[in-house]
């Protein structure tokens, strides 16, 4: 019953943004009365795109494509990583969820504008601005603290080689594969030489 009424709800979100995104319909069009799940633990969402591009609730039918996200890797997507993206598990109809994920990460909601609803212009504007200076906190958080954590790692407490030093280690070892090699010629050589008497 719960997984319905969020069902119901996702339905009715995505396709008050699809209203003000002609061309997402239309590339969904290509894929009417297919059916998507987006999974997202303990969450599962299912669509069914209809022949306009809209999105119904298909709610415990098969899925033509399942995407996969980890709670983690959502929110690294919300933040603007463009390498979680790549991180996405895909099942069935890549093509399908190829355009169905691309869809949702390229539709544009106008939040101000609906929350002038609810709340009025000025107060609505506050709210984004706020959440907007939150998000950005937050993805300089991210990097700084990745940076810090780096820098500890390589500096303070090696527990992560440098590149010159793994470039180093590298090139020691084609040293010694190469020497291996001309090694093994020579014991060859030797070997056909006594051989031979």
């Amino acid at each position: 019953m719960l997984f319905t009424l969020h069902n119901r709800a996702a339905v009715a979100a995505l396709n008050h943004l699809l209203g003000n995104a002609p061309w997402a319909r239309l590339k969904l069009i290509q894929h009417a009365g297919k059916r998507v799940a987006l999974t997202m633990f303990p969450l599962r969402l299912d669509f069914e795109i209809d022949d306009q591009g809209w999105m119904r609730n298909a709610a415990g039918e098969a899925a033509d494509a399942t995407i996969r996200l980890q709670p983690l890797r959502a929110l690294r997507i919300l933040l603007g990583e463009a390498a979680a993206r790549h991180e996405i598990e895909v099942t069935g109809d890549t093509q399908l969820a190829a355009s169905f994920g691309n869809m949702l990460l390229n539709l544009d909601w106008d939040a101000e504008a609906d929350l002038a609803h609810f709340i009025g212009n000025a107060a609505a504007h506050q709210l984004v601005q706020a959440v907007q200076q939150f998000m950005r906190w937050q993805r300089n958080n991210a990097h700084e603290n990745t940076v810090t954590v780096m820098e500890y790692a390589t500096e303070e407490a090696p527990l992560l080689a440098k590149r010159r030093h793994i470039a180093a280690f590298i090139a020691d070892i084609d040293t010694l594969q190469d020497s291996c090699a001309r090694l093994q010629k020579r014991v060859e050589l030797l070997t056909q030489r006594l051989q031979a008497h």
